[in-house]
């Protein structure tokens, strides 16, 4: 025989009197802002080393870092929110060649940490011939029209790039790469974190794992060298044969354009090791892939 629980209604109205207190507490946003101009002169880089933070850089013709940086503090409690907001510190110097900017807590003594969601903005607009050297977690990074040099090292963050070129040295955890208007030199170190380029010219070095890529649009490709394991390659070349390859696939599936002539095993392979138009003084593709797909696509 089942037994048939009774919860008393007093009880009953408690727990729905505690949900409703609950959905109509408001979460209490403070904020402060900083607005500063820094003196720049050739030659000099700028180094970001940032922590919770979202980063926008863009550059300008003027010879002036032009910093706003926001803070911003959510808690339930106003006062908690509040001191919380002044825990967050933030840095700017210049030593020699290299401009330094940093955000950091900074607690007195018995000064527990913060108990608030804390989120600091950098706003940037640097030289053009300013390089970047960036060091972010748990944020977002988003740079566009640099030109002059950029460093990325970064984990659980975002990270955004448009009309970049010059040498780029990106270093990702868990932070997926979107990347349209790619030139120069660039290479992308990723541990699980996707890949998206579009807009390829230059030499691309990409060395991923666990990761989705995806690479369209290709321009004035140099050379594109991948290395991955566990992951998902999606070329989308339409001129695919204007290309030379050079394919190393283990435990891997492979899909091709029907045109496009290669021996491939007559069954089913664990290992395929294939060139299609080596030699012919091409720009070469070259991709080794470890447990995963490859797909190229006209």
């Amino acid at each position: 025989m089942k037994r048939t629980i009774k919860i008393p209604w007093i009880i009953l109205l408690l727990l729905l009197f505690g949900i409703a207190v609950k959905a109509q507490v408001k979460v209490q946003v403070l904020s402060k802002k900083v607005t500063k101009n820094l003196v720049w002169a050739d030659g000099q880089s700028l180094i970001i080393n940032a922590e919770h933070a979202d980063i926008i850089c863009t550059t300008h013709a003027q010879n002036s870092i032009v910093l706003e940086l926001t803070i911003t503090a959510k808690h339930e409690n106003k006062e908690r929110a509040e001191e919380d907001l002044y825990k967050m510190k933030w840095l700017s110097e210049t030593k020699g060649n290299k401009i330094f900017l940093r955000n950091y807590v900074e607690l007195s003594r018995g000064e527990s940490r913060p108990e608030s969601s804390i989120k600091v903005t950098y706003n940037l607009k640097v030289p053009e011939g300013c390089a970047l050297n960036i060091r972010n977690s748990f944020g977002s990074i988003n740079v566009k029209n640099v030109k002059a040099g950029l460093k990325i090292n970064s984990e659980y963050s975002k990270i955004t790039l448009e009309n970049v070129g010059g040498k780029t040295d990106i270093e990702t955890l868990f932070g997926d790469v979107t990347w349209n208007g790619l030139s120069g030199e660039a290479s992308v170190n990723s541990n699980r974190s996707d890949i998206n380029l579009s807009g390829l010219s230059g030499n691309v070095e990409l060395n991923a794992s666990i990761a989705e890529i995806r690479l369209r649009d290709f321009k004035d490709v140099k050379q594109l060298n991948i290395k991955a394991e566990k992951s998902v390659i999606d070329l989308i070349i339409p001129l695919f044969d204007h290309f030379a390859y050079s394919l190393d696939l283990s435990d891997c599936e492979f899909s091709k354009p029907e045109n496009m002539l290669l021996e491939l095993p007559a069954e089913k392979a664990n290992k395929i090791v294939l060139e299609y138009q080596a030699n012919q003084n091409k720009p070469l593709v070259s991709i080794s892939l470890t447990y995963g797909s490859l797909a190229i696509n006209p």
